[in-house]
């Protein structure tokens, strides 16, 4: 689900909400799983999904890139932290 399709930028949580009434989800067994707290984590538990941060790189640099991201280190708790991908296999 992109932007364009929700018309709503990722931490509205319109994302979520479309692919849960699109595909009936049940959302006490659905999970986001992100590195942005306020995008991935905060919108997800708004919406009462389980929660996975991924916890990736030294003090809040992205995997995927070498900025650093200022709401690394928003105090959003998620119901999960990893630090990498495989820990996946023992929460879900």
């Amino acid at each position: 689900v992109t932007s364009d399709e929700v018309c709503a930028l990722k931490g509205e949580g319109k994302h979520y909400s479309k692919i849960i009434e699109e595909m009936s989800c049940n959302i006490e067994c659905s999970y986001s799983v992100g590195d942005s707290p306020k995008q991935d984590i905060e919108a997800a538990k708004n919406l009462g999904l389980n929660t996975v941060f991924c916890n990736y790189g030294k003090k809040g640099i992205h995997y995927h890139t070498t900025h650093i991201s200022l709401e690394h280190e928003n105090n959003v708790k998620a119901d999960f932290v990893i630090i990498k991908l495989s820990q996946l296999r023992d929460i879900l």
